[in-house]
């Protein structure tokens, strides 16, 4: 978990470095106009993303191969692997103190290795919707709930292929730091963790872009986002267990109004 979530504690160190700045980026925000006193609207129609997927998978156990010498064996591998296709899209609405993002993503992965032999396939889907509020300048405290879907196959070795559909909802905290530089060019840094409470599952995303507005209606942002899953749960009464990563580059497209 720890290699998992090595480029989200960047993000959060990022997050937690501009919060300690959050002073200094107040004296600096004076000169800039407001936009956040009235409703200020932006969607996001479309997000391109280009990550490096990551699976950590530990299937059912199962009897041991003929010759092992009998019990039972818990087939487990990891690999990374390719996006087949991918959709996003998502909104933010401000006004005075106050936020709301939702975000919508849905990607197709897939990944093998060649020893251990191991196949994984996943069709990922994923729902969020945050609200904040601003506890300093350009900086919100959020929460709000995620739902991740998941249909996966995977096989290891000579052992039975294995299908496998948690979804689940997941209570999710975070933070995000949105300062503005003159009034085209604006940072967005978010850190939020999901599944407090639950020993079932763990989810987490991150993102760090800069968002560019050369027209009053149009916006493009560019930079680097993370997610993380990890989730237990049992096939026919026998444990089984996944890890999935996605972490690169995105570009988003808005339409502020």
């Amino acid at each position: 978990m720890r290699q998992s979530l090595r480029t989200l504690a960047v993000v959060v160190v990022l997050v937690a470095a501009a919060a300690g700045g959050v002073a200094a980026q107040g004296a600096t925000s004076a000169a800039v106009p407001s936009e956040t006193n009235g409703w200020r609207t932006v969607v996001y129609p479309l997000y391109g993303w280009l990550p490096i997927f990551g699976a950590d998978v530990r299937l059912p156990e199962q009897p041991s191969s003929p010759g092992a010498g009998g019990g039972v064996t818990i087939p487990s591998a990891t690999t990374s692997g390719n996006v087949d296709g991918a959709a996003a899209a998502g909104f933010r609405i401000e006004r005075r103190r106050l936020s709301l993002d939702g975000q919508f993503l849905w990607a197709g992965l897939s990944g093998s290795v060649d020893a251990p032999r191991f196949e994984v396939s996943s069709d990922t889907s994923y729902l969020q919707l945050l609200g904040g509020i601003r506890v300093a300048p350009a900086f919100y405290i959020d929460g709000g709930v995620r739902r991740f879907g998941v249909s996966l196959t995977a096989s290891i070795l000579e052992f039975p292929e294995v299908r496998w559909k948690p979804h689940l909802w997941s209570p999710v905290i975070g933070a995000t730091f949105r300062p503005r530089f003159g009034e085209k060019l604006r940072l967005m840094t978010k850190a939020d963790f999901g599944g407090i409470g639950s020993d079932e599952h763990r989810t987490a995303t991150g993102t760090a872009a800069l968002e560019w507005r050369p027209a009053t209606h149009f916006s493009l942002g560019g930079g680097y986002g993370f997610l993380y899953l990890r989730v237990d749960g049992e096939i026919r009464s026998k444990p089984v267990f996944l890890k999935q990563t996605l972490h690169g580059p995105l570009l988003s497209l808005g339409i502020p109004f």
